[in-house]
């Protein structure tokens, strides 16, 4: 498989996006791959306080990793466009 500039650029801009969520690429090292270019995203610590630092929450192609977190980032703005940005206020509602 050849990887353009293109390709490299998108790498780069999902490991950003990742980076910024609160996750780190990692090897998948998992048994249950299905090609060689499979990303896991684990927790970075302290980032996310209700996961533990490491934990893999996430594995799949760049396609894959790059609309699981599309989903959060919705998902982020969407609670903020509520006012839900609390646990509590998530509860209420």
């Amino acid at each position: 498989m050849t990887v353009g500039m293109k390709t490299i650029r998108r790498i780069k801009q999902v490991e950003r996006q990742a980076l910024r969520l609160g996750f780190e690429f990692v090897e998948s090292i998992d048994s249950h791959l299905r090609t060689d270019d499979e990303i896991s995203l684990a927790v970075i610590e302290e980032t996310l306080p209700a996961l533990r630092n490491g934990e893999k929450v996430f594995s799949g192609n760049l396609d894959e990793v790059e609309a699981f977190m599309n989903g959060l980032d919705w998902a982020r703005w969407y609670d903020i466009a509520l006012g839900l940005q609390t646990d509590d206020r998530r509860q209420t509602c």
